[in-house]
C-alpha cells in the first residue's frame, strides 16, 4: 500500500479511521467486507476511492456516513469518535457533517424538488421558510431555478442528479460522500456533475467520491485503491483532470446555514411538519388508505349511535325521574287472585284513606303525602267525549310529585272538605278543548256532573313506551278533582273507601331504604300480611328509583351489545389499519433509507408512520362522526327512539379513533423506525 502524503489545502484532518473491519452474518457465511482498512482525508481534499466490485467500496463510503459502525477500529469524523455512539447521535452528526450523493439519486418520488433538498434542515430543526429560501438559492445555483415545482419524475437524470447534490449541500456539511455519482449518467452530463465536484473543492469543500472509473477518479486530487476489503494502493493526482461543465454560480455556499430554532412555536411547527409528511405519504395510495379506514368509519359511527342512544335514554329516564320524584315511594293496591280474593278481603279492607293518615303520623320520615284514587268515569264538554283519566288527590299532590301550574291554583283542603265540584286539567287537554280562550272558569262534565275548571298544570316531557315505569303521556290526559269528591261521588258504595295509590315523598333521599321497610312494617301490621309473600298481599311497597333502575338495567343490555359491536367494527378497523401500514412499512424502505441517510432519527420515522397510521384513523373518526350523526337521525326518525349527540360524545368517539390509530399503528411503525438504513436504501 502506498503510504505518501496526500496534498491538501490545510493540516486538518476531517476524517481518521484505523483498522476498519467490517463483517457481515456470522459463523461460516460471514463475510468480511473490510479488512483493516487506514484512512485519513483533510479538509479541502478530493478523494477517490476505486476498486472493481465487491471491494468493499460502498462499504467504506456507508462507515464514513455513519450509515453503519465498523465492526472493529475506531473512527473520528470532525473530531467525534463515532465508536461510542447511540443512533441518535449518530442521526445528528450525519445530519451536520455528513452529505451523500447516491448513483440512483434517491429523492422522493412524491415531494417536489424543493422538499427533496430541504430534508436534512427539516431534520435539522431548521424553520420551514428559511429551509425552502435556501433550498431555493441552491437549486438556482445548480441551474434548477425555473423547475422548483417540479417532482424527480418530471426531470432529467442529469437534473435528478443535480438535485441530490443540492440536498448534500444545503446544511454545509464537513464532507460530501457521492457514492458512483454519475454510475446512471451519460458520459456529457457525468462531466457536468463532475464539474460541480470539482468547483465545490476549489472552494474548500471536502469530497470522497466511490467509482470503478478512472477516467472519472482522475478528476480528484487523491485516489485510493481498494481490493478485497484492503487498500491497496494511495497515490496523488499531479493534475487533476479538469472536467467539462457548464458555468455555475455557487456563490451560495458564502451565506451561513440558518440555525436550528429550539422556541415553542417551532417544536409545534415541527410537529405540524411531521403531520404534513404523514398526509403526503397517504396521498401515495388514496383507495387503498380510504378501504382500510372503513371500519374506523362504521366502528366510530357505531359509538356515536351507542352513545347518543344512551344519552336518549338517560334524559328520559330523567323525565321519568321528574315525574315519580327521586325521594318519593309509591304504596299501590293490588288485585288478589280469585281464589285468593276472600281471604284477603278478611285480612284488609285494602288500601284506605285512614291508613294514610295514620301512616303520615306514626313515621317521621314522610314529609307529603298524596292519596290517588282513579274514578271509572267518562268526562265530555259539550257532547265531545274527551280520552283522559279522572283522579282524585288532596292538596299535597303537587308538594308531592312538584308537578308546576300552568294558570290558576291547584286543589285546596276547603275543596276537599266541603266535596266541591271543582278541577285542575293538564295543559295538553286545555290546548284540545280550548285552543283560543282561558280554561280556567269553564265547565265540564264529569261523569253526570259538572266541574268548574280552577287550574292547569303544566305538560310534562314524554319519553318512549320502552320506559314503561310511568306513562308520562297518561299522566298528561289527567283531570285531578277533589278525592272526596272521587271517593263519594264516582265512586260505587261498596268500593267508596279504597285507594288505589300512596304517593308518599321522604325527608331524605339517604333515607328511602329505611322509611320503606318502616312503611311495609306498618302496612304488614294493618293488613295483617305478616309472613307472606308478596303475590298474597293487597299492596306493594315501591321505591321510585329502583323502579327506574330495573329499566335501566334492561337498557344496559342493548347498550352493552351496540357497544360490543362498535368495539369489534374498531378492532377489525385497528386490524386494517396495521395490514396498510406494514405494507406501506414494506413498500416504502427506500424512502425509510432515504430519510435516514439525511439525518432522521429513529423517532422521527416512528412519529411520520405513526402519524399516517393516526391521520387514517382520524379521518375515519371524522367520516364515522359524519355517519354517526346519520344514523343516529334514522334511529330517531325511523325506530322513534328519543336520541341526544353531545359535544362529548363527538370528542369521546374521535379520541377513540385516535387510540385505535396509536394502538394498531405502533408497530408498523416501531418496525419502520428500526430498519437498518443501508438494507433500506438498497430495498428495490
Amino acid at each position: 500500500m502506498s503510504s505518501s502524503a496526500p496534498a491538501s489545502t490545510t493540516d486538518n484532518v476531517l476524517i481518521h479511521a484505523q483498522d476498519l473491519h467490517k463483517t457481515y452474518g456470522e459463523g461460516e457465511g460471514a463475510v468480511l467486507a473490510l479488512r483493516g482498512v487506514d484512512i485519513q482525508v483533510r479538509e479541502g481534499e478530493f478523494l477517490a476511492v476505486m476498486g472493481p466490485s465487491g471491494s468493499g467500496k460502498s462499504t467504506l463510503l456507508h462507515l464514513l456516513a455513519c450509515l453503519h459502525k465498523s465492526s472493529q477500529g475506531s473512527y473520528l469524523l470532525a473530531g467525534t469518535a463515532v465508536e461510542g455512539l447511540n443512533d441518535t447521535q449518530l442521526s445528528s452528526l450525519r445530519n451536520k457533517e455528513v452529505g451523500i450523493v447516491f448513483q440512483k439519486f434517491n429523492l422522493l418520488p412524491q415531494e417536489d424538488i424543493v422538499q427533496n433538498v430541504v430534508l436534512p434542515l427539516a431534520y435539522g430543526g431548521v424553520p420551514r421558510r428559511e429551509r425552502e429560501r435556501r433550498a431555493g438559492l441552491i437549486l438556482a445555483g445548480l441551474g434548477l431555478g425555473e423547475r422548483l415545482d417540479h417532482l424527480p419524475t418530471e426531470l432529467s437524470g442529469g437534473e435528478d442528479q443535480r438535485v441530490a447534490i443540492a440536498r448534500a449541500l444545503v446544511g454545509s456539511p464537513a464532507v460530501i460522500l457521492a457514492d458512483e455519482p454519475t454510475g446512471n449518467l451519460d458520459s456529457r452530463t457525468s462531466e457536468e456533475i463532475l464539474s460541480i465536484f470539482q468547483k465545490l473543492n476549489q472552494m474548500g469543500k471536502t469530497l470522497v467520491m466511490i467509482t470503478h472509473n478512472r477516467h472519472i477518479a482522475e478528476c480528484a486530487q487523491r485516489i485510493i485503491h481498494l481490493k478485497d476489503g484492503r487498500i491497496v494502493g494511495d497515490e496523488r493526482v499531479p493534475e487533476p483532470r479538469k472536467a467539462e461543465g457548464k458555468d455555475i454560480d455557487l456563490a451560495f455556499l458564502d451565506e451561513a446555514v440558518p440555525k436550528p430554532a429550539r422556541s415553542l412555536t417551532t417544536l409545534l411547527a415541527a410537529w405540524l411538519e411531521t403531520v404534513k409528511v404523514a398526509v403526503r405519504g397517504l396521498g401515495v395510495h388514496k383507495v387503498r388508505a380510504f378501504l382500510s379506514m372503513l371500519g374506523i368509519i362504521f366502528g366510530v359511527a357505531s359509538v356515536m349511535a351507542v352513545l347518543s342512544v344512551v344519552a336518549g335514554a338517560r334524559g328520559e329516564v330523567m323525565k321519568q325521574m321528574k315525574a315519580l320524584g327521586a325521594n318519593n315511594i309509591l304504596v299501590s293496591a293490588k288485585v288478589p287472585s280469585r281464589e285468593k280474593v276472600k281471604d284477603v278481603q278478611i285480612r284488609s279492607r285494602g288500601l284506605t284513606l285512614a291508613d294514610g293518615q295514620q301512616l303520615a303520623q306514626s313515621c317521621r320520615l314522610i314529609e307529603f303525602w298524596a292519596p290517588l284514587k282513579k274514578a271509572r268515569t267518562s268526562v265530555t264538554v259539550t257532547d265531545k267525549l274527551v280520552e283522559c283519566e279522572v283522579v282524585g288527590t288532596t292538596q299535597d299532590f303537587l308538594n308531592v310529585t312538584e308537578f308546576e301550574l300552568a294558570e290558576g291554583r291547584f286543589l285546596s283542603a276547603l275543596d276537599d272538605q266541603h266535596c266541591l265540584r271543582v278541577c285542575v286539567i293538564e295543559e295538553e287537554i286545555r290546548r284540545e278543548l280550548f285552543p283560543l280562550r282561558e280554561a280556567v272558569g269553564q265547565l265540564i262534565n264529569v261523569g253526570h256532573e259538572r266541574y268548574t275548571i280552577i287550574g292547569v298544570l303544566k305538560a310534562k316531557e314524554t319519553t318512549e313506551s320502552k320506559f314503561d315505569v310511568v306513562d308520562i303521556k297518561r299522566l298528561n290526559r289527567r283531570i285531578y278533582i277533589p278525592i272526596s269528591c272521587a271517593l263519594n261521588r264516582l265512586t260505587q258504595p261498596t268500593m267508596g273507601h279504597q285507594i288505589d295509590e300512596f304517593s308518599i315523598k321522604i325527608v331524605s333521599f339517604n333515607l328511602l331504604r329505611t322509611a320503606a321497610e318502616i312503611i311495609n312494617a306498618f302496612f304488614e301490621k294493618a293488613h295483617g300480611a305478616a309472613g307472606l309473600t308478596s303475590e298474597q298481599r293487597d299492596y306493594e311497597v315501591k321505591i321510585a328509583i329502583d323502579l327506574l333502575r330495573k329499566t335501566q338495567k334492561t337498557e344496559l343490555i342493548f347498550d352493552v351489545v351496540m357497544a360490543c359491536s362498535a368495539g369489534i367494527s374498531l378492532l377489525v378497523g385497528g386490524i386494517g389499519i396495521m395490514n396498510i401500514m406494514l405494507a406501506n412499512v414494506t413498500e416504502r424502505r427506500r424512502e425509510v433509507g432515504i430519510r435516514r441517510s439525511v439525518g432522521a432519527r429513529q423517532v422521527d420515522v416512528l412519529k411520520q408512520f405513526l402519524f399516517e397510521a393516526v391521520s387514517i384513523c382520524l379521518l375515519g373518526g371524522l367520516l364515522g362522526v359524519l355517519l354517526g350523526l346519520i344514523l343516529t337521525w334514522g334511529i330517531s326518525t325511523f325506530a322513534h327512539w328519543k336520541t341526544a349527540v353531545s359535544v362529548l360524545g363527538i370528542v369521546l368517539a374521535l379520541v377513540v379513533s385516535v387510540a385505535d390509530g396509536v394502538v394498531f399503528g405502533t408497530y408498523p411503525a416501531w418496525k419502520a423506525a428500526k430498519m437498518d438504513p443501508i438494507e433500506a436504501l438498497q430495498y428495490e
